[in-house]
């Protein structure tokens, strides 16, 4: 592990709720990508982390670089988290990754999300 393109989330935040630390956490991993080309993301001393944050901070930076699933975890280094912990980070990333080909290939997202369900 390079200390130079790492990142410890703990000096954002131990608690990791809401989407505003994972938009900052996302702006920390473009300047840390941007100047070595790849990034760890050490979650040592972190309590608990929600959907927002993570969806808000790396599925972001997934969406950003239009990172296949694969590429994604050969540039962003998880370290210090469960398997459950990871568990949630696959998701958001094969997600993340669903989401951009969706918008690339020209799916209109937001009609879907405004579909009124019969009742």
């Amino acid at each position: 592990m390079n200390p130079n393109n790492s990142i410890r989330i703990s000096e954002l935040s131990s608690v990791l709720l809401n989407a505003e630390i994972g938009t900052s956490l996302c702006s920390s991993m473009e300047k840390v990508y941007s100047k070595f080309g790849s990034v760890t993301v050490d979650f040592s001393d972190t309590q608990f982390m929600s959907t927002a944050f993570l969806n808000h901070s790396l599925g972001q930076f997934c969406m950003n670089h239009k990172l296949e699933y694969e590429n994604f975890f050969n540039i962003v280094q998880v370290t210090s988290l469960d398997e459950d912990g990871m568990d949630d980070i696959r998701l958001v990333v094969f997600n993340a990754v669903e989401r951009w080909k969706s918008l690339e290939s020209g799916y209109d997202l937001e009609q879907l999300y405004n579909v009124e369900l019969p009742v």
